[in-house]
């Protein structure tokens, strides 16, 4: 998802490293890189007024899961 100029991925502690850091200049509550994947999967599937929730299928496919049983188990609640 993310690279280095050395076009190699970056490690997740880099990428949290700097994600920290932007919550903290824009003095926003602390939270994980993974929060925003979490908060991805729960909202699809839970949908809302407007926007109907999305079929497993596609959630777990949008979550590169091989398997749906693994996005249920994760973020289903």
């Amino acid at each position: 998802m993310f690279a280095a100029e050395a076009a190699t991925p970056l490690d997740y502690a880099g990428v949290a490293r700097r994600f920290r850091a932007i919550l903290v200049r824009a003095k926003l509550p602390n939270h994980s890189p993974y929060d925003l994947r979490h908060t991805f999967a729960t909202d699809l599937l839970a949908g809302r007024e407007t926007v109907p929730a999305a079929p497993i299928t596609y959630v777990s496919a949008q979550m590169g899961h091989a398997n749906p049983a693994t996005t249920l188990r994760h973020y289903a609640h």
